[in-house]
Protein backbone atom coordinates (compact mmCIF):
# COMPACT_ATOMS: atom_id res chain seq x y z
CA UNK A 1 0.00 0.00 0.00
CA UNK A 2 1.41 3.14 -1.13
CA UNK A 3 1.76 6.54 1.65
CA UNK A 4 -1.11 8.15 -0.27
CA UNK A 5 -3.54 5.24 0.08
CA UNK A 6 -2.33 4.36 3.64
CA UNK A 7 -3.24 7.55 4.73
CA UNK A 8 -6.42 8.20 2.61
CA UNK A 9 -7.61 4.76 4.19
CA UNK A 10 -7.01 6.40 8.04
CA UNK A 11 -8.71 9.25 7.30
CA UNK A 12 -11.78 7.60 5.48
CA UNK A 13 -12.48 5.70 8.93
CA UNK A 14 -13.48 9.34 10.54
CA UNK A 15 -17.09 9.15 11.21
CA UNK A 16 -19.00 11.95 10.17
CA UNK A 17 -16.68 13.46 7.99
CA UNK A 18 -16.50 13.17 4.03
CA UNK A 19 -13.11 12.86 2.95
CA UNK A 20 -12.37 13.10 -0.74
CA UNK A 21 -11.72 15.47 -3.32
CA UNK A 22 -12.01 19.29 -3.06
CA UNK A 23 -15.81 20.35 -3.97
CA UNK A 24 -16.64 24.02 -5.05
CA UNK A 25 -18.58 25.74 -1.68
CA UNK A 26 -21.51 25.79 -4.09
CA UNK A 27 -22.12 22.45 -3.91
CA UNK A 28 -21.31 21.56 -0.05
CA UNK A 29 -24.48 20.06 1.66
CA UNK A 30 -25.73 21.82 4.37
CA UNK A 31 -24.47 20.96 7.61
CA UNK A 32 -22.00 18.24 6.05
CA UNK A 33 -18.39 18.41 7.07
CA UNK A 34 -15.78 17.82 4.32
CA UNK A 35 -11.84 17.76 4.55
CA UNK A 36 -10.01 17.74 1.39
CA UNK A 37 -6.30 17.99 1.25
CA UNK A 38 -3.02 17.44 -0.75
CA UNK A 39 0.08 15.63 -0.11
CA UNK A 40 3.38 16.91 -0.12
CA UNK A 41 6.68 14.72 0.54
CA UNK A 42 10.04 16.49 0.10
CA UNK A 43 13.16 14.49 0.19
CA UNK A 44 14.95 14.98 3.91
CA UNK A 45 18.11 12.16 4.19
CA UNK A 46 19.38 9.22 2.38
CA UNK A 47 21.81 6.32 3.60
CA UNK A 48 24.35 4.34 2.42
CA UNK A 49 21.80 1.71 0.76
CA UNK A 50 19.65 4.64 -0.65
CA UNK A 51 16.95 4.08 1.49
CA UNK A 52 15.28 7.87 1.39
CA UNK A 53 13.73 9.74 4.40
CA UNK A 54 10.94 12.10 3.23
CA UNK A 55 9.07 14.96 5.23
CA UNK A 56 5.68 14.19 4.29
CA UNK A 57 2.75 17.24 4.44
CA UNK A 58 -0.94 17.24 4.55
CA UNK A 59 -2.20 20.92 3.56
CA UNK A 60 -6.00 20.78 3.64
CA UNK A 61 -9.50 22.33 4.14
CA UNK A 62 -12.21 21.42 6.75
CA UNK A 63 -15.20 23.16 5.51
CA UNK A 64 -18.91 23.12 6.75
CA UNK A 65 -21.90 24.91 5.40
CA UNK A 66 -24.24 25.21 7.63
CA UNK A 67 -28.16 25.90 8.41
CA UNK A 68 -29.47 28.01 11.10
CA UNK A 69 -30.39 24.71 13.06
CA UNK A 70 -27.55 23.60 14.47
CA UNK A 71 -24.50 25.00 16.25
CA UNK A 72 -21.55 25.80 13.51
CA UNK A 73 -18.62 26.09 15.86
CA UNK A 74 -19.47 22.73 18.00
CA UNK A 75 -19.83 20.71 14.59
CA UNK A 76 -16.40 22.06 13.30
CA UNK A 77 -14.99 21.87 16.51
CA UNK A 78 -15.99 18.53 16.84
CA UNK A 79 -14.79 17.81 13.44
CA UNK A 80 -11.54 18.82 14.31
CA UNK A 81 -11.13 16.95 17.00
CA UNK A 82 -11.68 13.92 15.56
CA UNK A 83 -8.91 14.40 12.34
CA UNK A 84 -6.73 15.82 14.96
CA UNK A 85 -6.74 12.88 17.10
CA UNK A 86 -6.18 10.63 13.48
CA UNK A 87 -3.65 12.49 12.51
CA UNK A 88 -2.02 11.88 15.59
CA UNK A 89 -3.28 8.28 15.26
CA UNK A 90 -0.70 8.11 12.22
CA UNK A 91 2.09 10.03 13.56
CA UNK A 92 1.45 13.67 12.18
CA UNK A 93 1.90 16.78 13.67
CA UNK A 94 -1.07 18.96 13.31
CA UNK A 95 -2.10 22.57 13.16
CA UNK A 96 -5.36 24.26 12.44
CA UNK A 97 -6.17 27.96 11.51
CA UNK A 98 -9.33 29.52 10.73
CA UNK A 99 -9.97 30.89 7.42
CA UNK A 100 -13.17 32.13 7.11
CA UNK A 101 -16.84 32.39 7.57
CA UNK A 102 -18.91 33.53 4.17
CA UNK A 103 -21.89 32.31 3.31
CA UNK A 104 -22.47 30.47 5.94
CA UNK A 105 -19.63 28.21 5.07
CA UNK A 106 -17.04 27.73 8.01
CA UNK A 107 -13.22 26.55 6.56
CA UNK A 108 -10.11 25.59 9.02
CA UNK A 109 -7.27 24.98 6.95
CA UNK A 110 -5.25 21.91 8.28
CA UNK A 111 -1.41 21.62 7.76
CA UNK A 112 -0.18 18.34 9.14
CA UNK A 113 3.67 17.35 9.10
CA UNK A 114 5.60 13.89 9.25
CA UNK A 115 8.58 12.22 8.51
CA UNK A 116 7.96 8.85 6.24
CA UNK A 117 11.22 6.46 5.86
CA UNK A 118 11.27 4.26 2.94
CA UNK A 119 13.25 1.04 5.40
CA UNK A 120 10.52 0.19 6.95
CA UNK A 121 7.36 2.36 5.84
CA UNK A 122 6.55 4.07 8.54
CA UNK A 123 5.68 7.35 9.31
CA UNK A 124 8.03 8.68 12.13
Amino acid sequence: MSLRQFIQSKLEEITDIDVGTELPDDMLVDNQVYFSYLLQTSFNDSDFDKNYTYDVTIIGYLKLKSSVDIDSLSVIDNAQKKLKNKLKEINFKASFNDVSIIDNIRKVQVTAHARYNEINNGIL
